[in-house]
């Protein structure tokens, strides 16, 4: 299984979906690869992780070659520079699936079908470009995920529907949540965070009078308490972006 997760848009929540919704799913002994030059990748959630530039195209498909399952988060400020390497090198045949996560709002919705174009253009097949549909805003507890999909991301379907150039599949999504962000400043990972058996009432009180401290337990104990229901989401997500190649 060798995955790439890519987009020429920043901000979209990519490195997130790579660290946590894909790597703890895939075979273990996955090589995870972070193409970034500008902004910290997936290390952020404390995952450990190989960074290269965009230029080093050779010296990863190298290593790919040599792998059995591969993970590489290509960033947006690598993304033109990577895929030209990746062309000129044949490359786009060495990885099973080209996923491109998205978040709701018009330029996001442009910028996704700009990537998903260019990946045509560099040779990908159409089958294996799925769509993220990411930080989905629910309007109430009671809306289902996928009708949350088709009324913020309506742009995106329509494009995958006429032009057939990827896969949307509204049901491969994940629900806004603040769990990154608290795994982020607290640096765990999301397994950490679900194995977490920490006493947070004596961690609070212990810390209330070292500030910076007493937040990050408070990021940790937020993090630990949103992990449940997302790693089911992320698992779910998974499960149905791979289905043809797991």
């Amino acid at each position: 299984m060798k995955i790439v997760i890519t987009n020429q848009q920043g901000r979209i929540g990519k490195s997130s979906i790579a660290g946590n919704a894909f790597l703890p799913f895939m075979p273990e002994g996955t090589q995870f690869f972070s193409i970034e030059s500008l902004n910290d990748g997936a290390e952020q959630f404390g995952v450990e992780l190989t960074k290269h530039r965009g230029g080093d195209t050779l010296d990863i498909l190298s290593q790919v070659m040599t792998a059995d399952h591969v993970l590489l988060d290509v960033g947006a400020s690598n993304f033109e520079q990577f895929f030209l390497g990746l062309t000129e090198f044949s490359g786009v045949e060495d990885f099973d699936l080209f996923v491109v996560p998205t978040v709701p709002g018009k330029r996001e919705s442009l910028e996704t079908m700009k990537t998903v174009a260019k990946l045509r253009a560099f040779g990908v097949p159409a089958d294996r470009i799925p769509i993220v549909f990411n930080m989905v805003d629910l309007q109430d507890l009671a809306e289902p995920l996928e009708s949350a999909v088709k009324r913020s991301f309506a742009e995106i379907l329509d494009f995958s529907k006429s032009e057939k150039s990827c896969v949307a599949d509204p049901k491969a999504a994940l629900r806004k949540s603040n769990l990154f962000d608290h795994l982020s400043r607290s640096r765990q990972t999301l397994a950490e965070a679900l194995a977490d058996k920490t006493d947070y009432a004596a961690e609070m009180r212990a810390t209330v009078s070292d500030p910076e401290e007493h937040k990050r337990v408070r990021d940790a104990f937020a993090a630990m308490r949103l992990a449940k229901l997302v790693a089911a989401d992320c698992h779910n997500l998974f499960k149905r972006v791979t289905a043809g190649i797991a």
